[in-house]
């Protein structure tokens, strides 16, 4: 009996002075979500607001100009992001309305510098080289097929992850070599409003 009495005294004492220590509680460990990582290539579409004239004729996307035929085109385009502030970029156009005097027809391959300016903003320039065919339209005297420096200037704002939208201006050919009614030289501008998909 006195050595029950004695060890219920020293297990009591033990406790009392401090030698349990109780366990810390267990925290449930939650997976960590990995960031959704693009692939870096993307494809779009736009609609597309072409400036055919007279290389000494002025440039008006929006009033008609003497020696101008303004157009309407649609543009796929295909691209590769390499970073933040580096990708390259094909595209290829064809009108689908308003050809007074020609149609236009226009491939590009562009460098495309961009930076983000927020999250959702990015800024970038277009500076390529590439083909441009004006073929005439209602016997109209033009006859254009020229290469050249490309170049242009644009914005893109991102709705989704995927998803981002995009205006730009592009000079498609400054004196192309050919016909285009009482020239012989042709210059080629398009505003572009369109949609990228993002992989």
């Amino acid at each position: 009996m006195k050595k029950i009495l004695f060890s219920a005294t020293v297990i009591f004492s033990v406790l009392n002075a401090g030698g349990y220590v109780e366990p810390a509680p267990v925290t449930p460990i939650t997976p960590v979500q990995q960031p959704v990582v693009s692939s870096g290539f993307y494809i779009g579409g736009a609609l597309s607001l072409m400036s055919a004239r007279e290389s000494n004729a002025d440039l008006d996307f929006f009033d008609s100009e003497i020696g101008q035929d303004r157009l309407g085109n649609i543009m796929l385009l295909a691209g590769y992001n390499f970073n933040d502030y580096i990708a390259v970029e094909g595209r290829v156009t064809t009108s689908v309305s308003q050809k007074d005097v020609t149609k236009v027809t226009a491939f590009s391959l562009f460098v495309k510098p961009q930076y983000p300016v927020t999250s959702e903003i990015n800024i970038y320039a277009l500076l390529g080289f590439g083909h441009v065919k004006l073929d005439n339209y209602n016997g109209s005297n033009v006859d254009v097929s020229d290469s050249s420096f490309q170049w242009g200037l644009g914005a893109s704002y991102d709705v989704t992850n995927n998803i981002s939208v995009f205006a730009d201006y592009t000079s498609l050919g400054k004196d192309l070599s050919g016909t285009f009614l009482n020239s012989k030289d042709a210059d080629v501008d398009s505003i572009n409003v369109g949609v990228v998909y993002n992989f």
